[in-house]
């Protein structure tokens, strides 16, 4: 979706207002969003554990290294 660079889309997740350029004090920082994944065709479509290890930088964007286990 082209929104002419607002991030609508982030925002409504984060509860961000339009005009505002940084978080305050208590907004919500403990969500994350997984963007330009790549999966292998060897992962099997089906229901997996998630371990998101997000590393531990204070910015607006950080690389994360999602790791998946089945359920059996």
């Amino acid at each position: 979706m082209y929104d002419e660079g607002l991030l609508s889309n982030h925002r409504i997740f984060w509860q961000v207002a339009k005009v505002c350029r940084s978080l305050q004090s208590g907004q919500l920082t403990h969500k994350t969003i997984t963007e330009m994944i790549y999966v292998p065709e060897t992962v099997a479509d089906g229901v997996y554990w998630l371990n998101l290890q997000v590393a531990a930088w204070q910015l607006n964007a950080a690389p994360s290294n999602p790791v998946i286990w089945p359920i059996t």
